[in-house]
């Protein structure tokens, strides 16, 4: 009786990921049992070409790094299924950086298309009730350059706890949202009350001085002064 022998092979998954960060930028693609690293060209395009995946991966997350080694904020995604041996994917549009100095919100984005900033202003409920409340200021849509840079003055003339996010747009579709920050803006007259009362009590400290010296003058001598010929 002859043997049958029958053979076969498993192919691992592969899974091409592509999309737009900002240029020259470092992507990771990680999970908890994959890890790996492309690099975006000038125009933001970056592609994870036919990465292999293990059994059961795990959802699948992109972030990157700019210029200024800041970190944007993770996209993930949901494994390919797993019978599907080469799955391609995108594109994925990774959200912009975002950093906040002297009320200028700053970062890179894909290049020479447009940035959204949403900011939102925190308002207080009544006492009784611990939670704050928000309600968001309009949408400024603002022009990253040729290197994917994008800059904005918050407002600054009222007084008001804000918190904001950016995304990009590309071709009308837009990104997920960056991280989002928070800051405090000071009243005008509560920076001004500091400095006068300085002033104010450098006024007295002089004042009490000069009266000082008077008075040692006016205790040293009298008056009417006599003469002597």
């Amino acid at each position: 009786m002859s043997q049958v022998k029958v053979t076969g092979s498993i192919y691992p998954n592969q899974v091409n990921i592509f999309g737009f960060s900002s240029p020259n930028s470092r992507v990771e693609l990680s999970s908890s049992k994959v890890f790996t690293v492309t690099y975006s060209d000038s125009e933001g395009f970056f592609v994870f070409d036919r990465t292999l995946l293990p059994k059961e991966p795990g959802e699948l997350c992109l972030r990157y790094f700019d210029d200024q080694q800041l970190t944007s904020a993770p996209v993930c995604i949901a494994p390919p299924p797993a019978g599907n041996y080469h799955t391609d994917i995108g594109p994925i549009l990774l959200p912009p950086t975002i950093s906040f100095d002297s009320f200028t919100v700053s970062g890179q984005s894909i290049p020479n298309q447009p940035v959204q900033v949403t900011i939102f202003q925190s308002t207080n409920r009544p006492k009784l009730v611990t939670s704050a409340q928000a309600f968001s200021l309009p949408t400024i849509t603002i022009q990253a350059d040729s290197q994917g840079y994008y800059s904005l003055n918050l407002p600054n003339s009222y007084a008001s706890d804000y918190r904001f996010y950016a995304n990009s747009l590309y071709q009308s579709a837009p990104s997920a949202i960056s991280n989002v920050l928070n800051y405090h803006l000071t009243s005008q007259s509560s920076i001004l009350l500091p400095l006068i009362i300085i002033f104010l009590l450098s006024i007295i400290s002089v004042f009490l001085l000069l009266n000082k010296k008077r008075h040692y003058y006016l205790t040293q001598y009298k008056f009417p002064l006599s003469l002597r010929v």
